[in-house]
């Protein structure tokens, strides 16, 4: 009778040792095919993820390229309007100095005949 149960014991831990180290093995690639799975995943979401921030940025930059245009015309118109006001300004100074010189020779005229 021992050697029946030998001949059912050591098939059975036999074949509970292959299942045991089979489905180690199995787990272990399919765990590795996960992380190829998850990596790729990653690297195509990454992808995306860098060609829509680069456009994003091309657009951006277009942006600032044509504020940067429109801000130099308006500069460039304001600085004009400055130049015109200012040359009108130093007119007007004159004038009005020239007035007041007139202005005092008649009070002069005035006040001594």
């Amino acid at each position: 009778m021992e050697a029946s149960v030998y001949t059912v014991i050591i098939p059975a831990l036999i074949t509970g040792l292959v299942t045991f180290f089979a489905a180690k093995v199995s787990s272990k690639a399919s765990l590795e095919q996960t992380n190829i799975d998850n990596a790729q995943k990653l690297y195509h979401k990454y992808e995306t993820m860098n060609q829509e921030l680069t456009v994003k940025l091309a657009h951006i930059e277009a942006e600032n390229q044509r504020l940067d245009q429109q801000y130099q015309q308006h500069l460039a118109v304001y600085q004009s309007k400055l130049a015109e006001i200012s040359s009108e300004r130093d007119f007007l100074k004159l004038e009005n100095q020239r007035l007041m010189q007139q202005l005092q020779k008649q009070e002069k005229g005035t006040s001594s005949g």
